[in-house]
């Protein structure tokens, strides 16, 4: 049986979904600005070098799945999800995906952070 994921992790991975997710009604290069603020810091420039994106795109992840790959000092999840490519407002199709997340140790307040690993939007 997989190990239950701390419930800091899974707050945190949940609310930067939701933040990426509130860009989706956005343009293209508004959600895009705010995925590479989204992305691993470590990985931040492969985020950077992205075409130039036309389409949103919005999570709808199965958290139930959340589960863990890695414990390397930041913890990696992969969450299962739907994902909702949106042309001008209008949705233009679907895909599923495995996404990664990184979970770093937490900071300051003592609350983790979640970031995005690198992906482009097209």
């Amino acid at each position: 049986m997989p190990a239950a994921i701390p419930a800091a992790d899974a707050a945190a991975v949940r609310a930067t979904v939701e933040e990426f997710n509130a860009a989706a009604d956005g343009t293209p290069s508004d959600q895009r600005q705010r995925l590479v603020e989204l992305v691993d810091p470590d990985r931040r420039e492969r985020a950077i070098q992205c075409p130039t994106a036309t389409t949103t795109v919005r999570f709808e992840p199965v958290y139930a799945g959340l589960r863990a790959l890695a414990d390397d000092g930041a913890r990696t999840y992969v969450l299962p999800t739907l994902i909702r490519v949106y042309d001008g407002g209008r949705l233009a199709g679907t895909d599923v995906a495995a996404l990664q997340l990184v979970v770093r140790p937490a900071t300051g307040d003592g609350t983790p952070e979640a970031y995005l690993t690198p992906f482009c939007v097209s």
